[in-house]
């Protein structure tokens, strides 16, 4: 007991640590993350890259591609961001998060560069630390390959220092806009900045002006473009509950997914295209049967939490991180493709830099109910401002609150059933799923991170 309880105090102590460089801001660009490598070695430059970006979907394809690749035999490496509960989770190795005692010694090996940095009037930010710390655990512990999920937009986020065999975008919708531009064609440009020299591209958009922009910049790289769909994936009719996948290069019948959603179509498509060309790329000669084994294996065990995801059954409670406007629209048609004739109960919070007024009129209109609340963040909108903007837009038959909290409408909510059609669905923000989780203790972390606020 007395063991956990100074584990504990080490881990928090190296924890704020961490959060105490958030009062540096988010600084994009790429010279103080190259410093930071530097002074320690720069271990990025031995490991092996699989680069994801995109306005949605990226932690879903790391996920799925973590799992078709560990199916492999693969020792794999997992750096993503944000988090839902504790930061230890955007470390992982084989599906297993760093343990406490890793967590600690990786920081205190940056930290004494970082305060070398500091003296010399260089100042690296939360996520440039925890990008430097993903980069010296990886090689640490000898991963294979290391699946890097970029924090903000492309060209100028501190984990584009890697040079990378493959790169990859999701795709591209309007949000960051403060720090990508305004339009698709600046955030294209912006996120294809990951793209390298002689390497290979994928992507899912099916966007032509974007994907005209992807094709001449491989074109000047000479890099490799290759074009997901998720036309491949089809229905099987013989199965309701799989799916086959047909390419011009491989033929999977009777796939199976826990993550069975519309939108997740685009991820599984593009993630089983970049899992291909990897594997023909590292590993020459590959068995093409052998290739199909993986990806069908690691589909069927891949899981990722917070998306989408049944959190409670009875009664029943949905959560969703969606906090731009494709995400918002792909909760919409999920709600109500999978739970048509439901009422919907929105637990609503929302980060004051969002567009809040256009997933309000996306969500709104189809509410019963409506429970406004605030993140457990600084930059949270405040619930009357949310409020008025919910009224604004639904119907006259939803209700709309202010006031209670997550815990108190998580209390309350405990009349509703699969036979009542009543489903509470808690949306809008990282942060209102991860405090959801934890309330319902559908983790098993024996830590929880003391703070909460990580941007």
């Amino acid at each position: 007991m007395r063991e956990l309880s100074t584990q504990k105090m080490d881990y928090l102590k190296a924890e704020s640590y961490l959060y105490d460089l958030s009062l540096h801001g988010t600084k994009l660009g790429l010279a103080n993350i190259t410093q930071l490598l530097d002074s320690i070695n720069n271990p990025h430059k031995k490991l092996v890259f699989i680069h994801i970006a995109g306005t949605n979907g990226k932690g879903s394809v790391c996920a799925i591609l973590n799992s078709i690749l560990t199916q492999a035999g693969f020792k794999v490496g997992v750096f993503t961001s944000p988090h839902l509960i504790s930061l230890r989770e955007r470390f992982k190795i084989n599906n297993r998060i760093i343990c406490i005692e890793d967590f600690i010694s990786t920081v205190k090996r940056i930290k004494p560069a970082i305060e070398s940095l500091n003296k010399k009037d260089v100042f690296p930010t939360f996520f440039e630390a925890v990008t430097a710390m993903a980069a010296d655990y990886f090689l640490r512990k000898n991963v294979d390959v290391v699946i890097w999920e970029t924090g903000l937009g492309g060209s100028y986020d501190s984990t584009n220092i890697v040079d990378s065999l493959i790169s990859a975008i999701t795709n591209v919708g309007l949000d960051h806009c403060q720090y990508l531009g305004n339009t698709l064609e600046k955030i294209a440009r912006d996120k294809a900045g990951i793209i390298k020299e002689n390497s290979i591209f994928c992507t899912a958009s099916n966007n032509k002006k974007i994907i005209d922009i992807f094709k001449n910049i491989c074109l000047n790289k000479n890099t490799k473009f290759v074009l997901s769909d998720k036309r491949k994936i089809k229905a099987n009719k013989k199965n309701a509950s799989s799916f086959d996948y047909i390419s011009d290069d491989i033929k999977l019948s009777g796939l199976t997914s826990r993550l069975d959603t519309d939108y997740q179509w685009d991820n599984i498509s593009l993630s089983i295209t970049i899992a291909y060309e990897y594997f023909k790329k590292s590993v020459p000669g590959i068995e093409l049967n052998r290739i199909e084994k993986y990806i069908m294996e690691g589909l069927k065990k891949a899981k990722i939490q917070g998306r989408f995801q049944l959190v409670q059954d009875n009664p029943p409670v949905i959560v969703d991180p969606a906090h731009n406007p494709p995400g918002f629209i792909a909760l919409r048609d999920s709600l109500l493709k999978k739970y048509p004739s439901w009422k919907y109960i929105f637990v609503f919070g929302i980060l004051s830099d969002k567009d809040y007024e256009a997933y309000t009129r996306l969500l709104a209109p189809i509410a019963h109910t409506i429970y406004c609340v605030e993140p457990k963040s600084k930059r949270r909108l405040p619930a009357i401002e949310l409020t008025k903007c919910c009224v604004k837009h639904a119907t006259t038959e939803t209700t709309v609150y202010s006031g209670p909290t997550l815990y108190e409408i998580l209390k309350r909510y405990n009349y509703g059933s699969k036979k009542s059609k009543e489903l509470l669905v808690i949306c809008g923000s990282f942060y209102l799923v991860g405090e959801t989780l934890k309330l319902l203790k559908k983790t098993r972390l024996k830590i929880f991170d003391k703070e909460t606020d990580y941007r």
